[in-house]
């Protein structure tokens, strides 16, 4: 298996934080509009909860791709060219 050039990897991460963070963003609209809702339903409840679960791990998976972005950055490894 070919090594995959650290510009390469700090390219992805970078990426992952920010699709991490608009769907992060979906989730906790989605989860706002489950909770304006009417929760009499244990269906709607379990909504909430995978939502509100959904919504955690998504600002997560945001926070650590930034800070391995920030490391990278740190290091000097900021720049790659999808040409090569």
């Amino acid at each position: 298996m070919a090594e995959l050039p650290p510009e390469f990897v700090t390219e992805m991460y970078r990426q992952t934080a920010f699709i991490g963070a608009v769907l992060g963003g979906f989730a906790t609209a989605f989860l706002g509009a489950l909770v304006a809702m009417d929760r009499g339903k244990a269906s709607g409840v379990w909504a909430i909860g995978f939502a509100t679960a959904s919504a955690v791990a998504f600002v997560v998976t945001t926070f650590g791709g930034t800070v391995v972005a920030l490391e990278a950055a740190r290091h000097g490894i900021t720049s790659f060219d999808y040409s090569q």
